[in-house]
């Protein structure tokens, strides 16, 4: 879609969002959260909406709670878990209430909103009743791999079609999910990557140690393909002694993974780490020689372009979004599932990583996928939107 770039004025801005991160759960929410910074760097103000529908959750609070995270104010509202994808029309019932109760605390205690902006399909199908309630304009972005499926569940069907015909802009974070957003809904939208953290940036370029250290960030889940980076490397012909791989997070694979693990004699080498904060994890990308994302299905990755940002190279799976951020400068790219070709890839990444270049990839990625970037990216689509509102009365 054609975008005319014009000059941007501070707004107020309503994130409609999964979650925030918190001590207990560190990435539920951080894509928004790394979001609402940059915006509220650009001089905005941004506050943060979301209904907390997790099943398991430690230290929460029941009924509406609003924090005050350096000048970010995020209300959520807790009742009882809302899983929606079970039960539909009873869970988004029950959801489209408390985002309504919600939504008006956040109108009472402060000033004009001047836009809603929703992350993901869901909140965006809550977010269109809130803007023709309060009569405001609805920007969503769509980061779901839940979309970008040859065939959807009837559920995405009916979200889709009520949400995305509501909004007065799409946002895609990757080309592949903006022809399945057209494939599926016959909407078209923009194209806006996911925005890397500055602190990914800020990270000093180490030195590394001569024991190769491999690592992934996800959550241990079927989709994102452990199970086959696990086998791979147990075909994958190092040298004894010399390698290991690191794999940051959690999930209901776990137990299944270790099994496997400790069944292919690889313990001394793959680690199950658990969740890290964003911290730790810059930290463990500084001294890894190489990220591995193994997924077998994906739209954009954030720890992909976290990785770039360090500067270390990657070997991906050819799904989604990947290709749109990997080449042959910064990494390779692999069949979905294809054993025999990541552990090729392995193998060469761990001979040749010399010939990476880590200044160049994280300068790449800075000029690509930096908060600056991304945040005028989204601010001039924002703009455009109020612009059509004030003069079109659209």
């Amino acid at each position: 879609m054609f975008l005319i770039t014009i000059l941007i004025y501070y707004m107020n801005i309503l994130m409609i969002s999964r979650g925030y991160p918190s001590k207990w759960d560190p990435q539920w929410g951080s894509f928004e959260k790394e979001q609402a910074i940059a915006l509220k760097n650009s001089g905005n103000n941004v506050i943060i909406a979301y209904v907390d529908r997790r099943v398991f959750c430690k230290n929460r609070k029941w009924g509406i709670s609003k924090i005050d995270d350096n000048g970010i104010i995020v209300y959520s509202i807790y009742i009882f878990p809302l899983p929606l994808q079970y039960l539909f029309f009873v869970t988004s019932f029950f959801t489209k209430i408390f985002f309504q109760i919600l939504v008006e605390r956040i109108i009472k205690e402060n000033d004009k909103i001047d836009l809603i902006y929703s992350h993901y399909l869901y909140n965006t199908y809550f977010a269109s009743f809130i803007k023709i309630k309060h009569k405001l304009p609805l920007v969503c972005i769509e980061h779901w791999s839940g979309v970008n499926k040859d065939v959807l569940p009837q559920y995405v069907k009916l979200m889709g079609a009520k949400a995305y015909s509501t909004a007065d802009a799409i946002i895609a974070v990757c080309d592949s999910l903006r022809k399945r957003i057209r494939e599926h809904f016959n909407k078209e939208s923009f194209v806006v990557h996911n925005m890397v953290s500055d602190d990914f940036f800020t990270c000093p370029l180490i030195e590394k140690n001569d024991f190769f250290q491999f690592v992934s960030v996800g959550t241990l889940i079927k989709g994102k393909g452990y199970d086959f980076l696990i086998n791979s490397f147990s075909q994958t012909q190092f040298p004894e002694k010399t390698w290991k791989l690191l794999i940051v997070g959690d999930g209901p694979e776990r137990d299944n993974l270790y099994k496997q693990i400790t069944h292919l004699g690889l313990e001394n080498h793959i680690f199950l780490l658990g969740k890290k904060s964003k911290n730790d994890i810059v930290s463990i990308l500084a001294k890894s020689h190489a990220f591995i994302l193994p997924s077998r299905s994906e739209n954009f990755s954030v720890a992909i372009i976290e990785a770039l940002s360090i500067g270390i190279p990657v070997v991906a799976t050819d799904c989604g979004g990947t290709k749109e951020s990997i080449n042959n400068s910064n990494g390779i790219l692999v069949p979905v599932d294809d054993t025999s070709s990541m552990s090729e890839s392995l193998l060469y990444m761990f001979n040749n990583i010399l010939k990476y270049n880590a200044s160049d990839i994280r300068k790449n990625s800075k000029e690509r996928y930096s908060s600056s970037v991304i945040g005028n990216q989204l601010l001039a689509i924002f703009d455009n939107v109020l612009y059509r509102k004030d003069n079109c009365g659209c």
